[in-house]
């Protein structure tokens, strides 16, 4: 994308949109000086960055990679951890960065009188003064139990610790009503107390308000915080390689005795083992194992959904052998909206030789598809036929949706095992492919 400034930070890739600087100088029209107007950008910029290193740092201790983006409502750090634990330890890593520089900055300047009148030193004690404000005021908004601040990651990501399960409703429920008591104080020391720099704090609680009670009233079943949903397909059809540990649903019916089960399927196979098998076979590049699972399951008539996921499977297995035209024909046999197709016609296109149709068509199913096995076999495919540099190319033209959506192809290259493909997407993250 045009404009967007790329560099690392360490091992960290850090991407500046334009609109940051956009709203830094907006923020700072409401400067009581020139000269603080003029600092307020470049302060902005070192305060958000380390605000989002923190996180980043976090990831990368518990052993996943990371990036950063910063935008025009401040900044996002990519990652991913499977645990509960781990979730709301990144969360509050990134504010307490800020604690961590900004409250001893504090504390050594508020009794300073400066009796210098130099540019130099005035210049850099309103530097400093803004530092403090934004890391330990902003910081401490940000850790507010209030979703999509910080706070409320980190309360979500607690409750599912404590509890096992991830319980969205409760934090969004708390949101609501810390961000109305945010809205209602801030009013009063607006109009009361003529406090006129919370006006913004006000305006991001009010948005915070208005979208936590759109989303509980939209809300239908527990979320899924953690772990991929690949996991969810792991529980169910026996195992899949690749991917982490996901959090147990909430309602009790849903948990498994692990133990009797696995005895259960040393005495019998079903369907569902043999969709597992067909599934683990393509991850090995084993298409005539694959064929084999997927024959045994259909000897059992599934018929209704399950047949439909096994059409799906067997076009996998036509492209893993590099027959376009038989995966084509499969795929033509699916509904149309089956969030498998998007990918299979992607992987349709690369084995039919257009490789940049191929890539771009798999970029847009990335995007819009859902985190299944699709995913995970058209992820190997890319990376089998080289198309690893233009799929992330064709990511990062899709802007900030984009850029975060190349860290999890980069993560899941990273799952099937292929670190040299990974590192390429770095190479194109900083524009150095």
């Amino acid at each position: 994308m045009r404009g967007v400034l790329r560099f690392r930070v360490g091992r960290t890739p850090v991407a500046v949109q334009p609109w940051f600087w956009v709203t830094a100088v907006l923020l700072g029209l409401g400067s009581r000086s020139l000269l603080a107007f003029v600092l307020w950008p470049p302060v902005l910029f070192i305060a958000i960055l380390l605000h989002e290193m923190g996180h980043a740092l976090a990831f990368r201790r518990f052993g996943s990679s990371a990036a950063i983006e910063l935008h025009g409502l401040g900044g996002v750090t990519m990652g991913r951890v499977d645990r509960a634990s781990h979730d709301m330890a990144v969360s509050l890593a990134g504010p307490f960065a800020g604690f961590a520089l900004g409250v001893p900055l504090w504390f050594l300047t508020r009794d300073v009188v400066l009796f210098d009148p130099s540019l130099p030193v005035q210049a850099a004690w309103i530097a400093v003064q803004l530092f403090i404000w934004i890391s330990v005021f902003w910081g401490l908004f940000n850790v507010l139990p209030m979703l999509p601040v910080d706070g409320g990651h980190a309360l979500d990501a607690g409750l599912a610790w404590w509890r096992g399960h991830v319980m969205t409703r409760t934090t969004q429920v708390v949101s609501i009503i810390t961000g109305g008591a945010v809205v209602l104080f801030s009013l009063y020391a607006w109009l009361v107390l003529g406090w006129a720099y919370v006006t913004w704090i006000m305006l991001l609680a009010a948005l915070s308000l208005w979208a936590n009670i759109s989303a509980y009233r939209r809300y239908r079943s527990t979320a899924r915080t953690y772990g991929e949903a690949i996991n969810e397909l792991a529980g169910n059809f026996g195992g899949i390689t690749g991917g982490g540990g996901g959090m147990a649903p909430a309602d009790d019916d849903d948990i498994v005795d692990l133990d009797r089960e696995r005895k259960r399927r040393r005495k019998t196979r079903s369907v569902k083992d043999d969709i597992a098998d067909a599934l683990s076979a393509l991850e090995r590049h084993d298409r005539d194992a694959a064929m084999r699972a997927i024959h045994a399951a259909r000897r059992q008539k599934p018929g209704g959904r399950t047949e439909t996921l096994l059409v799906e499977i067997e076009a996998w297995a036509c492209l893993a052998g590099r027959e376009a035209d038989d995966a084509a024909r499969l795929a033509e046999q699916l509904p149309r909206r089956h969030p498998a197709k998007p990918f299979l016609d992607a992987g349709i296109l690369i084995v039919r030789g257009d490789r940049d149709g191929g890539a771009e068509a798999l970029a847009q199913a990335l995007l819009a598809g859902p985190d299944d096995h699709s995913r995970v076999l058209a992820i190997e495919l890319a990376a089998s036929e080289g198309l690893t540099e233009e799929v992330a190319r064709h990511l990062l033209e899709q802007g900030s949706g984009g850029f975060e959506e190349t860290l999890r192809f980069q993560q899941g290259l990273k799952g099937l095992g292929k670190t040299a493909h990974a590192a390429i997407v770095d190479d194109v993250i900083l524009g150095g492919a």
